[in-house]
């Protein structure tokens, strides 16, 4: 995933970083961020550092290891530095605005590490993985990159996702599990070189995990009938909680696929209504969670902070779930305007702001458009034009505008629509419900914007 300009420079602010390693394709991006300014708006220069040379591939890595250098000891953290200090800084859209720094601690990690392990053995122990994750991802970061080495679980990492490379690593590498999310399951689904290959997949191939997007029963039964070794389970979460809260074993009852298993292990949850008040069990109601995995907070954030956290530590996750009577947990809504595009967070304030930035536009709302064909959302806008203007003439021009602001993900895949004016309830609030539920609206599309994974 590549961000542009003015998202690197808005992680640089937000972070508050000193050194920076770019690789070469990012390079030119962060470059034209510094030139908008210092990282840091309160520093009278920019102190900071951006390097390439001082990065080594693998092979150098295996080279100079085998060179004698100087003793290289453990860093010893206190306990209160285990549990409140920063490790990571994730990026998150949290529940509104632009992303947000997610501070995790080596104390959050560990806990969910420990936690993913114990529910799901069949993913790590003894196992082979083929990773196509990101790893700037918090998924593929802990789930990934520190659960399966704890767990004794080899990882081949790809370079750059591509489905012929994914599918040849599986069998090269004979794959025991992998971790994907939904419109990669499309495509192990149904893609012909799936097909060619299912033979072959099938041989090692057992446990697929899902996760980042909603995973339907009907998708997950594709993939079953297209690659019969395997079983398909998903599990639920967000950057903030470290990242998995919830998640399915192995041998759930067909009745359950679908849902995103159970609560793990040390954390406690409840379902609350838009009162805050809880709710019994079979109602729907926002999922609040506690328990050692939770982040710390918003790096620099303290008005995301008190938005997201109830007293007692309760951590609003801004999705509408309900438990069943057997204590599988299943997500119906989200309270939050979050788009989930490709696995990727995109919130639809960042893409309205920049509508907004267009001369030619007065008014604008950014909702999601579910595809069944490829089992992702894509960001749709609403855009009330200029009469006469260049974009009145030519909508397209809108899509262009947005894909050069934006990192792909974020691109206006689901079109462009234009409408009189934009629904708002008398507090001025965008009443997005009324956008999805229009029909037989025209949308343009950029020639320049295809949907590919």
């Amino acid at each position: 995933m590549t961000y542009v300009a003015g998202e690197v420079r808005h992680a640089l602010i937000t972070s508050g970083i000193k050194k920076l390693f770019a690789q070469k394709p990012l390079y030119a991006n962060v470059q034209e961020a510094l030139s908008m300014g210092p990282a840091d708006p309160e520093e009278e220069t920019d102190r900071l550092i951006v390097t390439m040379k001082d990065v080594i591939d693998i092979d150098q890595f295996l080279v100079s290891a085998e060179t004698p250098g100087p003793t290289v000891y453990p860093i010893k953290l206190t306990e209160e530095e285990i549990t409140k200090k920063p490790a990571y800084l994730c990026f998150s859209s949290g529940t509104t605005g632009k992303f947000k720094a997610v501070m995790l601690s080596q104390y959050n990690i560990a806990a969910d590490v420990l936690m993913s392990v114990s529910i799901a053995p069949f993913m790590y122990s003894q196992q082979t993985q083929v990773m196509m994750l990101p790893q700037s991802h918090s998924f593929g970061l802990v789930m990934v990159l520190m659960s399966a080495p704890y767990a004794g679980c080899k990882v081949v990492v790809m370079k750059k996702f591509a489905l012929e490379t994914y599918i040849d690593f599986i069998i090269k590498y004979k794959a025991t599990a992998i971790m994907t999310v939904p419109p990669v399951l499309v495509l192990l689904a149904k893609h012909p070189y799936v097909i060619q290959k299912r033979d072959e997949i099938c041989k090692t191939l057992r446990a697929i995990n899902s996760g980042a997007a909603p995973l339907s029963k009907e998708l997950s039964d594709a993939v079953k009938r297209n690659l019969p070794s395997t079983t398909i389970v998903q599990g639920y979460g967000l950057t903030e909680t470290g990242p998995t809260s919830h998640l399915t074993k192995l041998n759930r009852p067909e009745s359950k696929v679908g849902k995103v298993g159970f609560l793990m292990a040390n954390q406690q949850a409840r379902l609350i209504d838009e009162d805050l008040n809880d709710v019994p069990r079979g109602q729907p109601g926002e999922i609040c969670i506690r328990g050692p995995n939770i982040c710390l907070g918003y790096y620099r954030n303290p008005k995301a902070n008190a938005i997201a956290f109830l007293p007692g530590g309760w951590f609003r996750t801004g999705d509408i779930g309900m438990i069943d009577e057997d204590n599988y947990w299943s997500i119906v809504d989200r309270a939050k305007e979050l788009i989930k595009s490709k696995g990727h967070q995109v919130a639809p304030a960042e893409l309205e702001d920049i509508l907004l930035s267009h001369p030619d536009v007065t008014d604008s709302a950014v909702i999601g458009i579910y595809n069944e064909d490829e089992a992702t959302e894509y960001p749709r806008a609403f855009v009330v034009l200029k009469p006469g203007s260049a974009a009145a003439a030519n909508p397209s021009l809108i899509c262009d505008f947005i894909a050069s602001k934006v990192a792909k993900h974020k691109q206006l895949w689901g079109g462009v629509v234009v409408i009189d004016t934009i629904p708002k309830s008398v507090s001025g609030k965008i009443l997005r419900r009324q956008l999805r539920e229009r029909k037989g609206d025209k949308a343009f599309y950029s020639a320049n914007v295809k949907a590919k994974l």
